[in-house]
């Protein structure tokens, strides 16, 4: 199903303004998609998540997860998570994340 499909509407984005459009959170979900489940909070204020990121960080702008992969016991979830700190001249943060999954 293409985003037109769904009725969703992409700006068009260029370089160097793309980046204000990407955050992204990871999502757990049914094979048939359903039981959707937000397992990351980095862009929301005032949830531990972000305010973890923050602590970690001195402050981000946005949070991008990405490059997931589980644990064979299915308890861990392996996570890439970007983020652009507040400050502009910390530049970007990359982190490798394990975080426990409830099931």
């Amino acid at each position: 199903m293409s985003g037109a499909e769904l009725g969703i509407v992409f700006p068009v984005v260029k370089y160097p303004d793309w980046k204000d459009y990407i955050t992204t959170e990871l999502w757990m979900m049914d094979s048939d998609g359903g039981d959707q489940r937000r397992m990351t909070y980095f862009n929301q204020p005032g949830h531990p998540h972000h305010a973890w990121l923050g602590e970690l960080t001195g402050g981000t702008v946005r949070a991008v997860v990405s490059d997931s992969s589980w644990s064979p016991d299915g308890t861990h979830l392996l996570f890439t998570l970007a983020c652009e700190a507040a400050n502009s001249q910390d530049g970007l943060g990359v982190f490798l994340v394990l975080m426990d999954v409830e099931k």
